[in-house]
């Protein structure tokens, strides 16, 4: 049994100045916007610039975790993190994901956030 970790960590004010540019676009399926859609613009803690800051720092910690890039065939669009009942994270799909590496494996996801950053850690077991 092979196991992987990839962490990463994001400057929630470099995401606000991202989202202005049409940033949510190039990194997020529709399922994840509609996930953000739901957060409050401001006074919530976890606010709309926190969530978009905790996919994209989960989407590239299991990028790391994986041993792959954006440059190698997989793009942020196709690491979706998805929220149980409990707003759990967890990867969506790895279909593409498994095809495009030749191997199978599960992915658990945490995603932590503070006021001005937010951070993820994913850990892979190769099937």
């Amino acid at each position: 049994m092979k196991i992987a970790s990839g962490i990463d960590i994001v400057e929630v004010a470099r995401i606000k100045k991202l989202v202005k540019n049409k940033f949510l676009d190039k990194i997020l399926s529709d399922e994840e916007k509609k996930y953000v859609g739901q957060k409050l613009d401001d006074g919530d803690r976890v606010s709309k610039c926190h969530s978009i800051a905790g996919l994209f720092a989960a989407k590239e910690a299991v990028l790391k975790a994986l041993g792959v890039g954006v440059l190698n065939g997989i793009s942020l669009k196709d690491v979706e993190i998805g929220h149980d009942l409990d707003n759990k994270p967890y990867l969506t799909s790895v279909k593409k994901i498994e095809d495009h590496l030749g191997v199978g494996f599960e992915c658990c996801i945490s995603i932590s956030h503070e006021s001005q950053y937010a951070v993820a850690i994913a850990i892979i077991e190769y099937k």
